[in-house]
């Protein structure tokens, strides 16, 4: 049965994953485009599929909208044909590359951040004051890189107390430690990026066993902090900068 009247009880279940309070009350988010859709089959989180017919790489339950409600329900501009209620991500045990994101605001550059954490074998994320990951524009921006990535939210301090086996490198505008010197020692270790405007708080950069720079030309004050951090995460990466 296809669902045409928007006042339909499934159909405002649905509409309510587009809201953060819907989506922590429920434990699900939306996902949209084929692409998304096959990444979070294949990773286990899909719970139903949604579409104007079924989709035929998914054999579990399926909802039937009209075009029509299939337009309200999803955010991009162009046509979508299927969607997907997943179940959240549940946090695993933290890996040895750790990205730890202090107050990240902008969806793009979240989903930048963990595509490149992805890449560049960070397989865990701990965000604090951070835009919520499940926000349609930081699920489109990751390109489905989050799924079966280690993504939890909690204080950057406490991780810091909790685990000092970690190496914490922080990064500063200026008078850090300049990358292309960085040797990185072998070990677990944990990379420090701060907030679009204001960079990372100072009382987490003095917990921080280095801070490291990106040296730029003299014109350049800062970059991106999306660009940032895949450059750092590819240095650190690299074998031949460890010891």
């Amino acid at each position: 049965m296809i669902i045409e009247s928007q006042h339909n009880p499934i159909f405002k279940e649905l509409m309510r994953l587009k809201t953060k309070k819907g989506r922590k009350e429920t434990g699900c988010f939306l996902v949209e485009g084929e692409h998304l859709v096959l990444e979070a089959i294949q990773e286990g989180l899909c719970v139903q599929t949604v579409g104007i017919t079924n989709f035929s790489d998914f054999s579990g339950p399926q909802v039937l909208l009209s075009s029509t409600l299939m337009k309200k329900l999803a955010d991009t501009e162009s046509f979508t044909h299927v969607l997907a209620v997943c179940r959240m991500i549940r946090p695993k045990a933290i890996g040895s590359r750790v990205l730890l994101l202090d107050g990240i605001q902008d969806p793009g550059n979240l989903g930048t951040l963990i595509r490149s954490a992805k890449a560049f074998g960070f397989d865990t994320v701990i965000a604090e004051d951070t835009v919520d990951l499940y926000n349609s524009k930081v699920i489109r921006a990751t390109q489905g890189a989050l799924f079966g990535l280690n993504y939890q939210e909690g204080s950057l301090k406490e991780f810091h107390k909790t685990h000092p086996e970690y190496l914490l490198i922080g990064t500063a505008v200026d008078q850090g430690t300049p990358l292309w010197s960085l040797v990185v020692p072998s070990g677990p270790l944990a990379l420090l990026l701060g907030n679009e405007g204001q960079g990372v708080r100072q009382e987490l950069l003095n917990l921080a066993t280095l801070n490291v720079t990106i040296e730029m030309e003299p014109r350049m004050e800062s970059i991106n902090v999306g660009v940032a951090g895949g450059i750092l995460m590819y240095h650190l990466s690299r074998k031949e900068n460890r010891l």
